[in-house]
């Protein structure tokens, strides 16, 4: 935590939640006597996670580190994409090294160096390997037993959950259920007779939407870099094509750009991003107003050319001719930015 930057009393404060921590158990209806952990704090413990993340932040750093000084290959999805060489969720870990003793070695050291530094012990039982198909048997019986795991051909499950369901498996799930009437009904609400259930499509929807927006809004973030190489390496999320072949993931993302889309506006700051007739700026009580456009103007234009020359007003006469009376009123009253912005999405 020192080499972290936390100050001393932070530490400190940290240090006396783990001493002063008591247990006390019910038996018989009745309170035993406190006993006091000699190995910190139990799993459930609130605090438990945000220390377990400064503890993993080590191992991350011995990690990267490794892969700093090519001591661990990692892996890439295409030639310009960024190299990973470990994914952390919670207390899961996944490492990616390419498949030779030497890396397989390194690997078994920065984890025999992280349990003696942080006391925790990496539970082999629950590790498991897998080899790409060029890897000869040989190689794969040496690295096994150089780290201390078994083998399998893909990961089956996480969180005890199936990480690929082909049509094969999601048939078998449907055939398991009883269906007393059709989904359509079951997603009315109570009001209407329905059940009030969730539908499970718009609302998968409408997380893949909230995704797009993250990654829009987090170009720095590892998942934009991958995706960028791979998909849009020359142009933006929302202009990208769907690809030959693509992953799943890529697959539901793009899938939801149009709902992207509908919802997204623009915020108005310079008026050179923004294009008047494609894009959603103009808002009348809450609703996008969806402008036609005449086939005398340019379907490229941008809304700054209905701004006076030094960008600080809407130039009302250039309104009326390009949007006529109605919407007038209704452009003149969007504010302007004093200070000169780029247009920004909402």
């Amino acid at each position: 935590m020192c080499k972290l930057g936390f100050s001393d009393q932070w530490i400190k404060r940290k240090l006396q939640c783990l001493s002063s921590v008591s247990f006390s158990f019910k038996v018989n209806n009745e309170i035993c006597v406190s006993v006091i952990p000699s190995r910190g704090l139990r799993q459930g413990d609130p605090i438990s996670p945000y220390l377990f993340l400064l503890c993993v932040d080590a191992f991350s750093g011995l990690l990267s580190k490794a892969t700093h000084y090519k001591l661990i290959q990692g892996a890439k999805i295409c030639k310009s994409a960024p190299r990973i060489s470990h994914l952390f969720f919670a207390d899961d870990n996944i490492l990616f090294a390419k498949a030779t003793p030497n890396e397989c070695s390194k690997i078994a050291e920065i984890i025999s160096v992280y349990e003696r530094a942080s006391g925790q012990k990496v539970n082999l039982d629950k590790t498991e390997i897998a080899f790409s198909k060029c890897v000869s048997p040989e190689r794969r019986f040496t690295i096994i037993g150089t780290l201390g795991v078994r083998e399998v051909d893909k990961h089956e499950k996480y969180l005890g959950l199936p990480t690929v369901i082909d049509s094969g498996g999601v048939r078998r799930l449907i055939k398991g259920r009883l269906h007393w009437q059709s989904w359509d009904a079951l997603c009315r609400p109570k009001a209407l007779g329905g059940m009030g259930f969730r539908d499970l499509k718009c609302f998968n929807l409408s997380l893949l939407a909230k995704q797009i927006w993250r990654l829009q809004s987090n170009p720095n973030t590892l998942l934009f870099k991958v995706l960028k190489a791979r998909y849009f390496k020359y142009s933006s999320i929302l202009k990208a094509n769907r690809g030959h072949d693509p992953n799943y993931i890529w697959r539901s993302i793009w899938g939801a750009k149009g709902l992207f889309r509908d919802g997204l506006a623009w915020k108005i700051g310079n008026g050179r991003d923004a294009n008047i007739w494609s894009g959603t700026w103009l808002v009348n009580n809450r609703l996008p107003v969806h402008l036609q456009r005449p086939p005398e103007f340019d379907e490229e234009m941008k809304v700054y050319e209905l701004l006076t020359e030094d960008g600080r007003m809407w130039d009302a006469m250039k309104v009326r001719q390009v949007l006529g009376e109605d919407l007038c009123g209704l452009v003149l009253s969007l504010p302007l930015l004093i200070h000169e912005t780029n247009d920004t999405t909402f």
